[in-house]
C-alpha cells in the first residue's frame, strides 16, 4: 500500500533561466559595475607608478568605459523582456542602467563641490 507522501503530487522543478543573448548581456550589465570597481582598484596600483601621460589616461579610462557600457547592456537586456519574460532580465537590466548613472552623478556632484 502506498504511503501518504507517495500520493501527494510532486512539485515540478523550477524552469531554468534561458541562456539567450539577452540573458548573457543582462548578466554582463549586472557584473560590469562591480567589475569596473575591482578593475579600478587593481589598476590604481599601476596608475600610481606611471607618470602622467597617455598610458595614465588609458589606465584610468578603462574602468569608466566598462562601467558605462553597462547602460546600453542593461537597455538591451530590458528589450528582451517581451520575448523572454522578466526572469533573469528585469533586475539585472535595471541594475546595469541605474547604478552607473547614480555613481557618475555622485562623481559629478563631488567634483563640482571640490571645484568651489
Amino acid at each position: 500500500m502506498p504511503s501518504a507522501t507517495d500520493l501527494s503530487p510532486a512539485t515540478p522543478p523550477k524552469p531554468a533561466t534561458p541562456f539567450t543573448l539577452h540573458h548573457r548581456v543582462a548578466a554582463y550589465a549586472a557584473l560590469a559595475v562591480p567589475g569596473s570597481i575591482a578593475l579600478n582598484l587593481a589598476l590604481s596600483v599601476i596608475v600610481t607608478r606611471t607618470p602622467a601621460g597617455a598610458v595614465h589616461f588609458i589606465l584610468t579610462t578603462i574602468p569608466l568605459l566598462v562601467m558605462l557600457s553597462a547602460i546600453p547592456a542593461g537597455i538591451f537586456a530590458l528589450c528582451g523582456i517581451p520575448r523572454y519574460g522578466t526572469r533573469g532580465l528585469l533586475w539585472r537590466g535595471l541594475f546595469g542602467i541605474i547604478l552607473p548613472i547614480i555613481l557618475v552623478a555622485i562623481v559629478i556632484v563631488s567634483a563640482a563641490h571640490r571645484a568651489h
